[in-house]
């Protein structure tokens, strides 16, 4: 895709040096938190996947043979969606508390997946989701 971009003749292009390019990109990284660099080559070159990766989600502890979206409408497009959820384990004196605490986050995880899935995707209900992570 970057190379069919490069050799287009209609797309303007200008050269920089490496560092220059890298040393913006981090000070950008630095001030705003939002450029998230990754390897892409390197995801698909040790993926257990067939299918190639083409994005990962922001904290990229997850890569999956996604499909990015490119439009609301887009039927085609897949996420990777991230559902993993802080408890501070300082905060907990018994195990009765903990296992409140990851019943209150499952349930979020799942009211979340219930809602993306059906307004968004039309999936199906919450049940069925559930069977498809099962």
């Amino acid at each position: 895709l970057y190379e069919a971009a490069e050799r287009k003749t209609s797309i303007r292009k200008k050269k920089i040096k490496a560092m220059d390019l890298f040393g913006d990109m981090l000070k950008e990284r630095a001030e705003t938190g939002r450029i998230y660099i990754m390897n892409i080559d390197h995801a698909n070159a040790h993926s257990s996947f067939k299918d190639p990766i083409f994005m990962s989600n922001l904290c990229q502890e997850i890569t999956l043979p996604t499909k990015p979206i490119q439009h609301i409408d887009d039927q085609e497009g897949e996420i990777a969606l991230c559902i993993l959820s802080a408890i501070n384990v300082g905060n907990i004196s018994k195990l009765e508390d903990l296992e409140n605490k990851i019943s209150l986050v499952k349930k979020n995880d799942i009211d979340y997946l219930d809602m993306l899935y059906r307004e968004k995707f039309k999936y199906g209900t919450k049940d069925e989701i559930l069977i498809k992570i099962k």
